[in-house]
C-alpha cells in the first residue's frame, strides 16, 4: 500500500512539472480563478464563522506584474448580540491589487499590494 502512495505521488510530481511551461505567465495573459474559504469571524463583533466564495480577474501588464481584481459573498454568518435572538448577515468583499513576482523559474515569490472593501448586511434584530 505505501509503494502505491509514493508512486502515485511521484507520477503527480511529474505531470505538475511538466505542466509548468503551459502555464507560463507573460505580458499580456489573462488569468482567471474561483475561490472558496471559511471566514472566521471576531467573538468582538459577535459574528459565527460563515463562507466566503468568489473569483478574480487578472491581467499580466508585463512578464512580472499582475493587476488583480475580485469578488466574493459571504454566506451563512449569524449575528448573534447577547440578549437578542440570532440573525443572518451576509456581505461582500472586493479587492484591486497588484503582484510582483520575482524571477522567470517554475517557482515564483511574488509581493502584493492593493485595497479591498468589506461590506455586511445589517442584521436586523
Amino acid at each position: 500500500m505505501k509503494l502505491k502512495n509514493t508512486v502515485g505521488i511521484l507520477v503527480s510530481a511529474a505531470m505538475v512539472a511538466s505542466a509548468a511551461p503551459a502555464m507560463a505567465q507573460y505580458a499580456g495573459s489573462v488569468e482567471a480563478s474561483a475561490f472558496a474559504k471559511r471566514y472566521d469571524a471576531s467573538s468582538s463583533r459577535d459574528l459565527d464563522h460563515g463562507g466566503l466564495v468568489g473569483g478574480t480577474l487578472g491581467y499580466f501588464v508585463n512578464d512580472n506584474v499582475l493587476l488583480n481584481m475580485g469578488l466574493g459573498t459571504y454566506n451563512n454568518l449569524t449575528h448573534s448580540p447577547s440578549g437578542f435572538a440570532s440573525d443572518d448577515a451576509d456581505g461582500r468583499l472586493s479587492h484591486l491589487e497588484a503582484v510582483y513576482h520575482f524571477g522567470q523559474t517554475n517557482i515564483r515569490p511574488y509581493l502584493s499590494g492593493g485595497f479591498a472593501h468589506q461590506e455586511l448586511d445589517q442584521a436586523n434584530s
